[in-house]
């Protein structure tokens, strides 16, 4: 068959047309998302299989007999239908674009990027939807974890700052700004060091973030804009962030009340010596206002009695009386034992001398006292527990040590006092004696460290099994 040179160009075109077409046809078909080919009243007239498939419908029940708006939720349809009809009667092809939820009958309804596009020279529209349903829920579940995380992070109870490789705040919680008075806006990047040049923040969180410090610091003592003051622990962390620069996670621990609590227990023993103390005092002078007051009373009772019997039966009287006068001196004798008023009256030296008489009559222990100064003028507090202190190292000597010689020595170097017991008894093995334990035997020893403590005294013992004892107390003057 013969083909003129129109025909044959005329057969070309077409037969290009008809391989875009089919080219097309390929595309529309093989798209992985779902494409449409509406009209202007937007019934659709093409669909690819995977529209058939996200909507769970087919091709005989969609094209050419409904619309778009039937797949569209009702809470977008009203809205998108109008925006959709304002975009068509529009001279230009602009790209139209919308999020949707699609639905279907059997399925939950999906979220979706609805894009439209006029087709040149014709009454069509072809549109494209994207399944964005997974990316809404995880941009739900970051939402989600971001306000859970800045909840947990503003009412963290430990006051927390992050700053930038510039040493700006870039975040700030709340328990922060509460103590700290800070009031600027959470969205702004406030400069650390202006902070602490205005006098809110203590400038050791500046330190704590440089490479060559430490990244911890303790009881950081700092007093706020209002007054109040503080014991704080600061710790800081170095993190990395998307650009690889340095941020520092600062977190600030309110020690206030540890702190406090700390200096109660600390002081606790003290208390528990002044109460033993003031007991002491107190049975100290009931002894003597009522026991030997009694005594005395009867001594001379039986005295007014001898002063009236027969030659006789007064050597009976002369024993009562006897026993009575030892009953007096043994009253007097414990009296000053619980509280020495001789130290009051006469100072420390004086009542040792007394207390070494009362232990050799005791124990039949050789005390020996050796003082540079007789009159030392302490404070009465001072040396009362000196005096203890010495009670409860010879008393432990000659009771437990069975030692025979006894040697104290005290006198004053310069600013320092110092005091040394010496015996030559049994001693006892150190490693088995615990002074910081309140539980278990030597007591004596752990109350005597307690009194040391209390008097701010350096304290040391030395002892071995079969060599005696060595005690070295050494305190200073000048408080």
């Amino acid at each position: 068959m013969y083909i003129n040179s129109h025909d044959h160009q005329t057969a070309g075109c077409v037969t290009c047309q008809e391989q875009s077409e089919d080219l097309y046809q390929t595309f529309f078909e093989s798209s992985v998302n779902p494409l449409l080919i509406i009209d202007r009243k937007t019934t659709i007239q093409h669909a690819n299989q995977p529209f058939f498939k996200i909507t769970h419908t087919n091709k005989a029940d969609v094209l050419q007999k409904t619309t778009l708006d039937k797949f569209i939720n009702s809470n977008h349809k009203a809205r998108l239908i109008k925006k959709i009809k304002s975009w068509v009667k529009q001279s230009n092809s602009k790209i139209f674009s919308d999020e949707i939820c699609l639905k279907s009958p059997h399925r939950p309804k999906r979220h979706c990027l609805i894009k439209m596009t006029k087709i040149a020279h014709s009454d069509l529209i072809i549109v494209s939807i994207v399944d964005i349903t997974e990316r809404i829920k995880a941009e739900n579940l970051l939402k989600e974890s971001q306000q859970k995380f800045y909840t947990a992070f503003n009412h963290f109870p430990v006051m927390i700052l992050i700053l930038d490789h510039q040493q700006r705040i870039i975040e700030i919680n709340k328990s922060a700004r509460k103590v700290f008075f800070i009031t600027t806006p959470s969205s702004s990047v406030i400069k650390l060091n202006q902070l602490i040049k205005d006098g809110f923040l203590p400038p050791q969180i500046s330190d704590v973030c440089l490479s060559r410090r430490n990244h911890q610091m303790e009881d950081i003592i700092f007093t706020t804009k209002k007054n109040k003051r503080f014991h704080f622990k600061i710790i800081a962390n170095k993190v990395k962030d998307k650009d690889g620069n340095p941020e520092w996670i600062i977190m600030i621990e309110d020690n206030t009340q540890v702190v406090k609590a700390r200096k109660i227990i600390d002081n606790l023993p003290n208390k528990i010596i002044q109460a033993h103390e003031e007991e002491k005092r107190m049975i100290s002078q009931e002894i003597h206002d009522t026991f030997s007051q009694s005594l005395a009373a009867l001594k001379m009772s039986v005295q007014t009695v001898m002063s009236k019997t027969t030659t006789k039966n007064k050597s009976d009287l002369v024993a009562i009386v006897n026993q009575v006068d030892q009953l007096i001196e043994s009253s007097r004798t414990l009296s000053q034992n619980l509280r020495p008023e001789i130290i009051d009256n006469l100072g420390l030296v004086p009542s040792l001398e007394q207390l070494a008489k009362s232990i050799h009559q005791r124990f039949d222990s050789h005390i020996t006292i050796q003082a540079s100064v007789k009159k030392l003028n302490l404070p009465t507090d001072l040396a009362l527990q000196l005096y203890r202190i010495t009670q409860e190292a010879i008393l432990n000597a000659a009771r437990h040590g069975q030692a025979e010689e006894i040697q104290i020595k005290l006198y004053r170097k310069k600013q320092q006092l110092k005091l040394s017991i010496i015996d030559n008894g049994k001693g006892f093995d150190q490693s088995n004696i615990d002074t910081s334990s309140k539980e278990g035997s030597h007591l004596g020893l752990k109350i005597m460290v307690e009194r040391a403590r209390k008097i701010h005294a350096d304290y040391a013992i030395q002892s071995t099994v079969g060599t005696g004892t060595k005690i070295f107390l050494s305190v200073n003057l000048v408080q």
